[in-house]
């Protein structure tokens, strides 16, 4: 990891995004790998987090596409949602989610989101 000081970036910033493969009906997101996650999620799933203390500040994004009708189970313990409310996922075949997400601690990954982009 780099560290910048008395540095300043000016243009665009390119950030990559990592394609998470499910296994098992499960979606492993290692916060170490990327910042930004793609999903492609043909059927149902849950997802699994894995966070090191050099996560603890991190945020991005995990795009949730839906190539079919899919259904997320619970999340991981450790993510908290606003008011702690479940999420309500959209479920349906060829629909776009988004799940942004902060690391605050290595237990605590806050996420929002947006679904069903048309």
């Amino acid at each position: 990891m780099a560290v910048l000081q008395a540095t300043t970036l000016s243009g665009s910033l390119f950030r990559t995004s990592d394609t998470v493969t499910i296994t098992n009906s499960t979606a492993s997101v290692d916060f170490s790998d990327s910042d930004n996650f793609i999903i492609n999620a043909g059927g149902d799933f849950s997802f699994d987090w894995t966070v090191t203390g050099s996560n603890v500040g991190q945020s991005g994004t995990i795009i949730i596409n839906n190539t079919a009708d899919s259904t997320i189970g619970s999340l991981p313990s450790i993510t908290k949602t606003p008011d702690g409310a479940a999420i309500l996922f959209v479920t349906s075949s060829a629909t776009t989610s988004v799940l942004s997400y902060y690391i605050a601690a290595t237990d605590k990954v806050l996420v929002s989101y947006i679904g069903n982009f048309a």
